[in-house]
């Protein structure tokens, strides 16, 4: 199917628009499932015979020795009778102790064994499983090198009160701080304990409503499956200001204000979202402004989209990048790609759905500049990228999928 990427040369009936936005989720999905039956060339897990289905995460969060120390269960989903055991990725992490179980309420010690280990994929983390299991317990400690972890000390943020901490799970980077199946072919729901020094606030993507503010001791629960690469933390000097019932931001007390003012329009991208491509599935839409050295414009975690503040400008003129995190809940989030070869599915359909939303919201002249300006990133672009790269299904399998 042919798609019209150009702001103002497509069809105005918004009925079509959500016609042909169903085939494209079908066919996107299509794709995804078939890819699934291959081999993730940057995972060691074994998931067409065992795969988690959901993770349970109890973790502390040390910032003096800049570690998460704590387990994470698996509740599996046995493919293959025959399989006596569970393989998960891993980097870094030191494995003090592994337990399984068949009914999640007594657990004995399983033998383990952590392979070779690869410079671009970490190691595998083989896991002796009966014939009756159906949950795994990894407990470990991250390591000093984790590349899924950012940690910052109290004079790296804005307010220099408190140390901030902040993942990135994406591409292949959860599995530095998590012992996991970390491939984009399986998705996960997951429930988390994350516990905190009192003064700071932890938040994830997630249901925040039981993040405690005195105790230390927050709850989450994602009741909608994801992939590893979204399951995102951040815990710091966080406050929180609503924008709508279902929208707010978190960020450090100088910039709370003016983010909210900044994203104030979030509602009517969501509700121009809403209308074209069908209701908002991941019930709400928050943002976390992180310190100014976090490295990405944005990362669209489901509920939680992580963002710079560079981007709060006072006039609005970076908005586009709150628009293509938004539009990552339903390309990406909603649906994924099989693995990392097919990236350009997720950003591709993702750079459509922005440029749809800031047509409607801004009018075609705004979008019409913000996909010139894209075009010429491109053009930048391939001034120095290698001929190889220069196609929409690059062979990554060898390299590192960032």
């Amino acid at each position: 199917m042919i798609i019209c990427a150009v702001p103002g040369h497509c069809s105005n009936n918004k009925g079509m628009y959500r016609v042909k936005w169903l085939v494209i989720i079908g066919l996107l999905l299509r794709c995804s499932l078939l890819q699934a039956h291959h081999q993730d060339a940057h995972s060691f897990a074994n998931i067409h015979q065992v795969s988690t289905h959901h993770l349970r995460i109890v973790l502390t969060v040390d910032f003096t020795r800049h570690q998460l120390s704590g387990y994470v269960e698996h509740w599996l989903q046995r493919l293959d009778p025959a399989a006596n055991k569970l393989v998960l990725d891993t980097k870094g992490l030191r494995i003090s102790k592994v337990e399984i179980s068949t009914d999640g309420e007594h657990w004995q010690a399983s033998q383990y064994l952590l392979g070779l280990a690869n410079p671009l994929l970490g190691q595998p983390l083989n896991i002796r499983l009966k014939a009756d299991t159906l949950r795994v317990r990894v407990h470990y400690q991250t390591g000093p090198d984790a590349v899924g972890l950012q940690w910052l000390g109290a004079n790296q943020t804005t307010e220099k009160k408190h140390p901030f901490l902040y993942t990135q799970s994406q591409s292949i980077h959860a599995r530095s701080w998590l012992p996991l199946q970390d491939t984009p072919a399986i998705r996960q729901t997951f429930d988390a304990t994350i516990t905190t020094p009192a003064q700071i606030i932890a938040v994830m993507s997630a249901d925040n409503s039981r993040t405690d503010k005195t105790s230390g001791v927050h709850q989450f629960a994602m009741p909608q499956p994801i992939p590893s690469s979204l399951i995102a933390l951040a815990a710091g000097d966080l406050h929180f200001k609503a924008m709508s019932a279902n929208t707010g931001v978190y960020a450090e007390q100088s910039y709370l204000d003016k983010a909210a003012v900044e994203f104030a329009d979030i509602n009517l991208m969501m509700a121009t979202a809403n209308r074209l491509y069908g209701d908002y599935p991941w019930y709400r839409y928050d943002l976390v402004v992180l310190p100014a050295s976090y490295p990405y414009g944005g990362m669209e975690n489901p509920r939680l989209a992580f963002v710079t503040p560079t981007i709060i400008t006072g006039d609005k003129s970076l908005i586009g990048l709150v628009a293509h995190q938004l539009a990552h809940s339903w390309s990406g989030n909603l649906v994924n790609q099989g693995h990392w070869d097919h990236v350009w599915l997720n950003e591709g359909f993702t750079n459509y759905v922005e440029q749809r939303i800031m047509q409607e919201v801004y009018g075609p002249k705004r979008a019409a500049l913000e996909l010139q300006l894209y075009l010429q990133q491109l053009e930048q672009a391939l001034v120095t990228l290698p001929q190889t790269d220069q196609s929409l299904l690059a062979d990554y399998s060898q390299r590192h999928p960032d």
